[in-house]
Order: structure tokens, then C-alpha cells, then sequence
């Protein structure tokens, strides 16, 4: 039993677990419609772009993963670009304008909560505990 609870007890336990569940529900979810049953794991290139269900789940989720690793966040924003993180009550508690590709947001200067991220016209909601 403490081999459970030391391998359940691992930070990367959930999101290792969750993502295998995700794939394994998309195999079962592709064969039960008369689908490739591996059809979850393809990847195509169009016009110089990768597309599938893997490359959205890493695009959109790449964002969340860095923010559970610390709480730095990294963005890809063109430059001009607006960056605000907002409170529950719709306060805003850091503002920045991207000047080039790349921008680090520290925010462990801002109180712990549920914030909004705005990044352009997208969104992001972060917890900080």
C-alpha cells in the first residue's frame, strides 16, 4: 500500500494519469464510431502547420502547465500587445505591453486567488495558492 501512496503521492501523478485517461477514452471513443481506432495520436501537416488533437491539447495547454510549475508565465505575444491579470472582483493587478516575441509575467508579488489572465482578446483563468 505505501507503493500506492508514494507513486499517487508524485506531482506529475495527476496529470500523467489524466492525460493517459484522455487518450485512452479518445482510442475507445474513434474505435465505438467505426474510426481509427489510434486516430487521437495523428498528426498531419497543412500548409507548413501541424494539426490534431495532440498539437491542440499542447497548444492550449501549454500556458496551464508552466503556470503548475511556478508561478511564472510565459507568453508568445507580438509586440504591442496588451497582458492583464485580473482579480475575481475585475481588478486589474498587473498590466504589461509585450515589446517582442517572448514576455516573463512574474507574479509573486500579486495576493493569492483566481485570477484572469488577458492577453490580447484570449483569456486565462490561474489559480495562486
Amino acid at each position: 500500500m505505501s507503493k500506492i501512496k508514494k507513486i499517487t503521492g508524485m506531482p506529475l501523478f495527476l496529470p500523467v494519469f489524466c492525460m493517459l485517461l484522455v487518450m485512452f477514452v479518445n482510442v475507445i471513443y474513434d474505435a465505438a464510431n467505426g474510426n481509427f481506432a489510434f486516430n487521437f495520436f495523428t498528426v498531419s501537416l497543412r500548409n507548413g502547420v501541424l494539426y490534431g488533437r495532440l498539437i491542440d491539447i499542447l497548444n492550449r495547454g501549454s500556458e496551464i502547465a508552466i503556470l503548475a510549475i511556478g508561478m511564472t508565465l510565459v507568453v508568445s505575444a507580438s509586440a504591442g500587445t496588451d497582458i492583464s491579470v485580473y482579480d475575481l472582483n475585475g481588478v486589474k493587478v498587473y498590466h504589461t505591453r509585450a515589446a517582442g516575441e517572448t514576455l516573463t509575467l512574474d507574479l509573486g508579488a500579486v495576493h493569492p486567488g483566481i485570477m484572469v489572465v488577458r492577453i490580447g482578446g484570449r483569456s486565462v483563468k490561474i489559480i495562486k495558492k
